[in-house]
């Protein structure tokens, strides 16, 4: 309104307070999902490109005939199943169809909305979305409501303790809004491969402090990886920090050839092992290796070249155990 004429000014929405007012902000609300996303999520939490695809495809059958411009379909640079138009070519975290530097922000009328939500050029309304998640069910969807911004979840702590042939895992939350429940992955492969093991449902309650437990039963011996993945109402996931529980290290088995060796001195186990301590030492017993060797693939090699022929001791030391072979060298 025109303060000027008597009229009263319009508070400019800036909803997460960061000094740009939503219409400039790609993150209005400073959730980490970009408005872009969250305002089109008609095809579901993960898939808001579906909800532009269809749009294009829609636009561009119902002007065929007309002199609007169509949007280009093609997927060659990457060529990586999505539309160009949807690729972020300059990198500045802004879609193709969206960027007013890419050939593919299309605005015919220049009225600085683009054709794909201008009715005007037989687009459809940026507001006519289907599904569009409203966390407080006011009516008003997230992307334009600031009072639908959830607090995030903390994970204060995450443990785990080996029990007899189990572990026990245990994990602290706070500010839990929205959240559904949590998966327990599992994995012997360091941060690869994890795998569901078992869920529990959320507490859910913002004001307290919730304490959860599981417990993976006969684990697995030697080197066990978990992680807590939270999953939220509306798709939303978030993740603990990995953490490493050793079953039974005592009974990890060793193989180390060839003994006697010429040059290389390969240490095979029998699980994964992230981190070890490797050390060798000659027979006056000084250490003349000593580092930090990964087993990730169950197996290390050492390089032998330089040290004289003789006997040596290799020493493998682990957080609970610690394992000892006599090497000889050629």
């Amino acid at each position: 309104m025109d303060v000027d004429n008597g009229g009263t000014p319009l508070t400019i929405p800036n909803t997460d307070g960061t000094g740009r007012p939503n219409y400039i902000d790609t993150d209005s609300e400073d959730d980490n999902i970009p408005d872009f996303e969250e305002g089109f999520y008609e095809a579901g939490p993960t898939n808001y490109q579906t909800s532009y695809i269809n749009r294009v495809t829609a636009y561009n059958a119902a002007n065929a005939a007309t002199s609007n411009t169509l949007y280009p379909t093609g997927d060659t640079s990457p060529a990586d199943g999505t539309p160009d138009y949807l690729n972020d070519s300059d990198g500045d975290g802004i879609p193709n169809l969206l960027d007013p530097q890419s050939a593919y922000f299309l605005d015919d009328d220049g009225d600085g909305l683009i054709n794909l939500f201008d009715p005007n050029q037989n687009g459809d309304f940026y507001g006519n979305v289907n599904g569009v998640p409203d966390r407080d069910d006011d009516g008003t969807p997230n992307i334009l409501d600031g009072s639908d911004v959830p607090l995030p979840l903390d994970f204060i702590a995450f443990s785990g303790t080996v029990q007899n042939e189990n572990v026990n895992l245990k994990w602290t939350t706070a500010n839990e809004v929205n959240v559904s429940h949590f998966d327990v992955l599992h994995s012997t492969g360091g941060s690869k491969d994890f795998k569901v093991i078992g869920s529990v449902q959320a507490v859910n309650i913002k004001e307290l402090v919730n304490n959860y437990q599981f417990t993976h039963q006969n684990a697995p011996d030697g080197y066990n990886f978990y992680r807590i993945r939270e999953v939220d109402l509306d798709g939303y996931e978030g993740f603990t920090e990995i953490i490493n529980v050793v079953m039974e290290a005592s009974n990890i088995s060793w193989t180390i050839y060839p003994n006697p060796t010429q040059d290389h001195l390969s240490i095979r186990s029998t699980v994964i092992i992230p981190d070890s301590r490797v050390m060798i030492l000659d027979v006056t017993g000084r250490t003349i290796y000593d580092q930090h060797v990964s087993f990730e693939s169950k197996e290390a090699v050492l390089d032998l070249s330089k040290l004289g022929a003789g006997v040596y001791h290799v020493i493998i030391e682990l957080p609970d155990s610690k394992k000892s072979f006599r090497v000889m060298k050629k």
